[in-house]
């Protein structure tokens, strides 16, 4: 469900989310090097950036409503990648991608889900023990995914002396 986005500023200190957006994790500013914007709460953002209109470079960004307010007004044209989490497309009679490399969660869920109609209590345990096996091994494909390719090493954000 990750994507990323490419908004563009037009002067303003806010730039609107995606119409897919569902939770936001990173955002970065393009430019001669790519900068990673730190994240601030809404409540201790404002009392940082409160009433600034003046044009400098973005530090910080926030999100409020249906938009990205950014800490430091951008100049228009600007642009930026915003890391997030999308809402799934809506299922449908085409084959949809949680459908074909999870059938089984859909399976069980619906085992589970007909429950009351198919008056089997004798295999609800088998539909529940099913339905969260095929949840374990579908949040480990993912895990597996991102992190594989190298070893995971403990790194430090500042230089030791």
């Amino acid at each position: 469900m990750e994507t990323i986005a490419t908004v563009t500023s037009t002067g303003t200190a806010t730039v609107s989310l995606p119409s897919s957006y569902l939770e936001g994790k990173r955002l970065f500013m393009n430019g001669s090097t790519k900068t990673e914007l730190s994240y601030i709460p809404p409540e201790d953002f404002y009392a940082r950036y409160m009433g600034s209109t003046t044009t400098s470079t973005p530090e910080a960004f926030t999100i409020e409503g249906e938009n990205l307010v950014i800490g430091g007004t951008p100049a228009s044209g600007l642009t930026f990648d915003f890391l997030y989490y999308k809402q799934p497309a809506a299922l449908s009679t085409t084959n949809h991608s949680l459908f074909t490399n999870n059938p089984d969660v859909f399976l069980f869920g619906s085992l589970i889900e007909a429950q009351p109609y198919l008056k089997d209590e004798k295999r609800f345990p088998l539909w529940e023990q099913r339905f969260q096996q095929a949840l374990q091994d579908m949040e480990a494909k993912d895990s597996k995914d991102r992190h594989s390719g190298s070893v995971l090493r403990i790194r430090t954000l500042s230089q030791v002396v």
